[in-house]
This record gives structure tokens, sequence and C-alpha cells, in this order.
């Protein structure tokens, strides 16, 4: 389900990028600005951004070093994990793609970093289990408890300042190496069994 979304969130960003108008220079950019938030709209994401080859945004910030931005200058369409946005410091999820047409320049569609915890918050186990999502670095993106998304809250280096986290850690780390599997660890006390898969892409 979550790979079904993301890859939705993909053909979004790709279909909004072939819009000409949006990276029209000749156009006012207040103009350019307001048909982004109209297709921002249509399209289900928070705001829409244009950035220019340098990593100049819309937004009127620099998101050159930015890893949604390289991939999609490098041609891929990306979905990055959470972070926070410079523009106004509010914790997302970044959709971009290499803008359509001779713009050189990139098109980002910017999720609520409540996005994918929104997609697991109805998966129950059993009386009181929930889902969870990581990203690649073990960094939880998604949680019924959304602080630990806004937090970035990390079992990997939590584990590091407090041994209590080791078994989580331990699980952790064979989610972000891919593994399916299941282990039963101690989590604040707590004996808790944890089933995991990896999200392809």
């Amino acid at each position: 389900y979550v790979q079904q979304a993301m890859s939705t969130y993909k053909i979004k960003v790709e279909t909004i990028a072939q819009n000409t108008q949006i990276t029209n220079e000749n156009l006012p950019l207040e103009n350019r600005k307001q048909l982004l938030g109209v297709l921002a709209k249509q399209y289900g994401f928070v705001d829409i951004m244009v950035a220019d080859a340098k990593g100049k945004t819309t937004n009127d910030t620099d998101i050159s070093d930015r890893d949604y931005f390289q991939k999609a200058m490098a041609g891929s369409t990306f979905v990055s994990s959470t972070i926070v946005r410079r523009s106004d410091s509010t914790t997302a999820l970044m959709v971009s793609t290499k803008a359509g047409g001779y713009y050189n320049g990139v098109i980002i569609g910017v999720l609520s970093a409540d996005t994918f915890s929104e997609m697991i918050d109805d998966i129950t186990v059993g009386k009181l289990g929930y889902g969870l999502i990581v990203d690649k670095d073990g960094k939880i993106i998604a949680h019924k408890d959304k602080t630990n998304v806004k937090n970035f809250a990390n079992y990997i280096d939590m584990a590091k300042k407090d041994g209590a986290y080791a078994g989580a850690a331990s699980v952790t780390k064979e989610m972000i190496a891919g593994k399916t599997g299941s282990q039963i660890i101690n989590l604040n006390g707590v004996k808790r069994c944890i089933g995991y898969s990896p999200i392809p892409d």
C-alpha cells in the first residue's frame, strides 16, 4: 500500500513537471506561484516548488545540497525521507523530478510529514500492535505517535546513548539491510514481537 502511494506521488509530480507555465520565466513570479498553489491543491500536496539548476527555489531558498534536488537533477524521480524545510521550518517529505520542456531545473511536491503515518494509522496487530516505517538510515518516518516522526527518532542512534534501545536498534539494522523476518525484543520495559519487511524502491 505504501509502495503504491509512493508510486502515485511520483506520477503526480512527473505530470505537474510537464506544465511549462510553471517554469516560464516570461511570466511574473507571482503568477507562477499562484499556479503552483492551484496545482498543489489539485494534486494533494502541501506545496509545490520549482528550483533552477543551481538549486534556487520559487520559495527563495537554496536546496542545492539536498539529496532530493540532486537525484532529480540527475534524472530520477525521488521521494525523500523527512526533512526540516528551509522556507518555514516544518517537517515534510519531498517528491522531486526533473522539469519538463526546455527548463533546466527540478519540480518538487511537498508532502506533510504525517502522510505515511496516516496511511498506517489503521494497521492493528493483535490488541496493541501497530505499524511503523523507517527510512534507509533507520529514522522513523511513520508511527502512530507522530512525535517520533517530528523528532526524527532513530533506535540505532538512541541505543548509543541508552542500552534499553539495543533490541530495537538490532531490529532496525535488519530492516535497513532489506531483510524480512521477526524478533522478540524488550522496548520500554515491555516484551514486543516485531515483524518487518522492506518497501521496494
